[in-house]
């Protein structure tokens, strides 16, 4: 009886596949997995494995031709790196190679 009312739950909680071919839907639920249940950023590497789960998840519902394509690949990625200013010059290598070779 529990499962029974927990799928009819899910039913109605759940959107339609067809839903995911929006960014709209897709980009908040990956930036959610990059969270943990508390709100707080989950660690790179959970992130990571979390969105390679929903991308093989997507792209098996296109290969069962639930899905015409994978709604990921749609998505421009935002990278969290940071810039580094500047870059390495011949003078800033040779000075640094100089260092570790003393």
């Amino acid at each position: 009886m529990e499962v029974a009312a927990a799928l009819r739950w899910l039913g109605k909680a759940s959107l339609p596949l067809s839903a995911l071919t929006e960014a709209a839907v897709v980009r908040p639920a990956l930036d959610a997995v990059g969270l943990t249940m508390d709100g707080r950023p989950a660690a790179a590497s959970t992130t990571r494995r979390r969105r390679s789960v929903c991308y093989n998840v997507l792209q098996y519902a296109v290969e069962l031709e639930l899905l015409d394509f994978n709604p990921v690949d749609k998505l421009r990625v935002r990278s969290s790196r940071q810039k580094v200013a500047g870059g390495w010059t011949a003078e800033s290598w040779s000075t640094s190679v100089r260092r570790v070779s003393c």
